[in-house]
C-alpha cells in the first residue's frame, strides 16, 4: 500500500475546505469524508483519483487508485491503477 504523506502528495491549505461534488438527483452530501466516497488527491501536476474510500480508527483513509489525470496513464510515481493508497483528510481536494 502506498502512503500519500511518504510520496509527498499536496496538502490543502488550512483554510481551504474540500470541494464536495454532488449528483443533482440525490440529496446534498454531508460535508465530511465518509466510507464509499470517491476523492481526488494531487501529486505534482497530476490528479490521483481514488474510489471506495474507508476511514481508519486513526483518522486516516484508504482507497483504491482508479485513475491519473490529465495523463490517463496506467502508472504514475510508482503507483499503479487498482493499488491502494492511504491518505489524510488534508490530502483531499475534491470528494463526491
Amino acid at each position: 500500500m502506498h502512503k500519500a504523506s511518504t510520496l509527498e502528495f499536496a496538502s490543502r491549505p488550512a483554510r481551504v475546505g474540500i470541494s464536495f461534488v454532488q449528483d443533482p438527483a440525490r440529496p446534498l452530501p454531508k460535508r465530511q469524508l465518509t466510507d464509499g466516497m470517491n476523492v481526488i488527491l494531487k501529486k505534482g501536476d497530476q490528479r490521483v483519483l481514488v474510489r471506495s474510500i474507508r476511514g481508519n480508527a486513526d483518522g486516516s483513509f484508504v482507497g483504491e487508485i482508479y485513475g491519473f489525470e490529465p495523463s490517463f496513464v496506467l502508472d504514475f510515481a510508482g503507483m499503479r491503477l487498482q493499488e491502494h493508497l492511504a491518505f489524510l483528510d488534508s490530502h483531499v481536494f475534491s470528494a463526491g
